[in-house]
């Protein structure tokens, strides 16, 4: 075959390619008028904070079922960068993008996977000092996980409380 008899074959089989636009434009002026705002880490821009107010227009703009599955879309985005990584080698911006896939899975409505995110990052919080943010965390998806789950945030947060020798509060366990 030819080279233009191969390309040409290639194009029949193949998927329609696509090319996406230059955004570059449109982020420049969505910046320009707050519902964007870089945020920057070592002189380049990471990511981008979308205003509410945006959020909430596509959300009104699409079916609650495509919503969710934006939300739990977004979320694997932050759960794919530290996937592959250990769990003692996972990066402070590795926990944090955690736990917002797994604030975006709470808003899905998915709350088992984001009480499976929030309990996988318990020991790493609980040894750089952030426990009180694992217990906080715990606190709001309790009453929507299942018993089997709800067991494991419980004895989590009591082996917090005991090992900061807070022994007269597991009255306060109970309360998850």
């Amino acid at each position: 075959m030819t080279d233009e008899e191969l390309l040409e074959g290639f194009k029949k089989n193949l998927p329609e390619q696509r090319i996406t636009e230059n955004i570059d434009t449109n982020i420049n002026e969505l910046t320009g008028w707050g519902l964007l705002t870089p945020l920057v880490q070592d002189g380049q821009v990471k990511w981008f904070a979308v205003h509410s107010l945006v959020r909430d227009f596509c959300r009104d703009k699409l079916q609650d079922t495509l919503w969710r599955e934006h939300l739990s879309d977004a979320a694997s985005y932050y759960t794919n960068s530290s996937k592959n990584a250990w769990q003692d080698d996972k990066s402070m911006d590795d926990v944090f993008g955690e736990l917002e896939a797994a604030e975006l899975l709470m808003e899905a409505g998915d709350y088992e996977e984001a009480a499976s995110i929030i309990i996988s990052v318990y020991e790493l919080l609980a040894r750089w000092g952030l426990g009180r943010l694992s217990e906080m965390l715990y606190l709001r998806i309790s009453p929507m996980v299942t018993r089997e789950t709800k067991s494991i945030l419980i004895h989590n947060t009591g082996i917090l409380l005991q090992n900061r020798g807070e022994y007269d509060k597991g009255r306060y366990v109970d309360s998850l």
